[in-house]
């Protein structure tokens, strides 16, 4: 079994009734405070960025999307002008698009 080390620190400063809370809620799921503290803010991590990085659409919604995407409309001065800024400001590196 391959082991992973920890070399990674994240350290802040809380009230003491957050301490306490963080703790007791630490110990009735058997873990330290650490491992409490990780799993938390973990899961909070991926809840946020899915939140951010999902699209839910009705039905309609979606019918809508789908009908915009498959129109075959040429694109407006403000289209054009946002697509040439982009453009302008990224590069391909590793075949994937940063910014300059």
């Amino acid at each position: 079994m391959a082991t992973t080390t920890k070399d990674n620190r994240i350290n802040f400063r809380i009230h003491t009734d957050i301490k306490s809370n963080i703790e007791a809620a630490a110990r009735l799921c058997g873990l330290s405070v650490s491992d409490f503290m990780i799993q938390a803010a973990a899961k909070a991590a991926t809840d946020v960025i899915g939140e951010h990085s999902a699209l839910v659409l009705s039905e309609t919604e979606f019918v809508r999307f789908c009908e915009a995407l498959e129109a075959d409309i040429a694109p407006n001065e403000a289209a054009i002008a946002a697509a040439q800024r982009f453009n302008e400001t990224t590069v391909i590196v590793g075949g994937v698009r940063q910014s300059r």
